[in-house]
């Protein structure tokens, strides 16, 4: 990881943070995934490389590891590093919650005794510095029969039972109705929603598919942050992107005022946050390769 301060000065200054994890030649060979997160008051940055573990977690997902580094972008330093199976840790989903914290969700898919599927959920809210839960749910979800919908789709009922008693509380802090709504809390502005950006690079043919969607705002700092791309359908039927970039557009003006090409061929992940007053695109290319860009 490296940071560059003074960027408006004749002489910048360069930091370089090694950050703990497999080499590149691993992360090609045996580590398929990988997550770059940032706190909501951009005091902390996670980077997680994940890959399967020997064993079943549930009938159909297997277990998995990772290595997570928590890195403090204030003292620039790393808190700590986990190499851990832990679910919720190396498998589960993130999702920045509050100033310094998140909610990491898990899910595998069982069987019962009738031979229908459901869902053993556990959904914790971690504390970054520590890592460590303050409050955890654990439920199972059960499905409906699929049914046609009226509108020519179809659609299916689900319930919940064997809610653990950290469900309740946790559903009180995100103002959940149900624990399987804990993870949807986050909603963008209307603002935001309503922005129609299509960059003309990024919406006409030959391609056969193309768009921006949205991926993150920063509502005190009026920005949206719009993953573009253009692909073509390939001989095997899956879909090749051909070109990709990230925008920073000024939701009050609907204008972009950051533009980032990535490697199409490559993973990509992008975040807005601030630091000290100053608004930053941080990007997590490659799977291991992090940088920040000012955008005003």
């Amino acid at each position: 990881m490296r940071r560059i301060s003074g960027w408006d000065s004749s002489s910048p200054k360069q930091e370089r943070l090694v950050l703990t994890g497999p080499s590149r030649e691993d992360m090609e060979n045996s580590f398929g995934h990988s997550n770059f997160m940032l706190t909501n008051d951009g005091r902390f940055a996670l980077a997680r490389v994940e890959r399967d573990a020997p064993g079943m977690a549930s009938s159909f997902r297997r277990n998995s590891q990772a290595i997570i580094n928590v890195v403090d972008l204030q003292s620039f330093s790393i808190v700590s590093t986990l190499n851990t199976t832990d679910k919720l840790l190396a498998g589960g989903v993130w999702q920045p919650f509050e100033d310094h914290s998140i909610l990491a969700d898990y899910r595998a898919n069982e069987k019962d005794a009738r031979g229908s599927t459901f869902t053993r959920e556990s959904i914790a809210l971690l504390e970054v510095s520590t890592m460590q839960p303050s409050m955890e749910c654990n439920y199972l979800l059960h499905y409906g029969e699929l049914k046609q919908d009226g509108h020519g789709g179809l659609s299916r009922t689900t319930s919940t039972s064997d809610m653990s008693s950290g469900c309740a509380e946790l559903m009180h802090k995100t103002n959940a109705s149900g624990p399987d709504s804990i993870m949807k809390f986050r909603t963008y502005s209307r603002a935001a929603n309503e922005l129609k950006f299509q960059p003309k690079e990024f919406s006409g043919s030959p391609a056969a598919w193309h768009g921006c969607s949205l991926v993150d705002e920063r509502a005190g700092d009026n920005l949206a942050l719009f993953n573009c791309g253009n692909g073509h359908q390939t001989w095997y039927d899956t879909m090749k992107l051909d070109s990709r970039a990230f925008f920073a557009v000024d939701v009050t003006t609907g204008t972009a005022v950051l533009r980032m090409a990535v490697n199409p061929s490559k993973s990509a992940i992008g975040h807005l946050t601030s630091q000290k007053g100053k608004s930053w695109l941080a990007l997590l290319t490659d799977n291991v390769d992090l940088a920040f860009y000012p955008i005003r």
